[in-house]
């Protein structure tokens, strides 16, 4: 999970050429998320994240290509495979706060109103004109919820969680019991 003050807005899945490129796999629906801002951060497991200068974006088949400053060369590149991209929530222009919104829902732990855990959003969905979050349980099931202003009750993105109260029925179609 970021830092506070940081979203997660990807992940390195490769490297490309011998120039040091980096190829992102977004977590953003958006491609121009990374068109409007200038710097990134990546964190690996265990160390601290260190900040880049975002100088190129292109586009690829299997993601995004960047040239990130001081990166150069396959080797250097090769350190940051699997490392997280972060960037400054204030980094972010105005144009993109609703897809920064998304992000940092992504991870968030989902609890119903009773203080019982349900999970943490997997996905948000906005495809059918309605935002669905995809809601992973601890058992491994999935519970689709739309997030609608009924069934939230709390969003607390800085904590990163959200409380629900989902329409009656809906957790038992997934197989998750609601014990009051």
């Amino acid at each position: 999970m970021a830092k506070k003050g940081f979203v997660p807005v990807g992940r390195v899945i490769k490297t490309h050429g011998l120039k040091g490129e980096l190829c992102i796999s977004s977590y953003a629906d958006s491609p121009f998320l990374f068109e409007e801002i200038n710097r990134v951060y990546l964190k690996v497991e265990g160390r601290r994240p260190q900040k880049h200068g975002l100088i190129q974006v292109r586009y690829h088949t299997q993601g995004l290509l960047v040239t990130l400053e001081p990166i150069s060369g396959r080797d250097t590149a090769r350190q940051w495979l699997g490392a997280e991209v972060w960037v400054r929530r204030r980094d972010v222009p105005k144009s993109q706060t609703e897809e920064l919104r998304q992000l940092e829902l992504l991870g968030a732990t989902v609890y119903l109103q009773n203080g019982r855990l349900l999970g943490n959003i997997d996905s948000v969905d906005k495809r059918t004109g309605q935002e669905v979050w995809t809601i992973q349980t601890p058992e491994g099931r999935e519970v689709l919820l739309p997030a609608v202003s009924q069934f939230i009750r709390e969003m607390d993105l800085q904590d990163h969680q959200v409380v629900i109260n989902p329409p009656p029925g809906l957790l038992e179609l997934y197989g998750v019991v609601d014990e009051e």
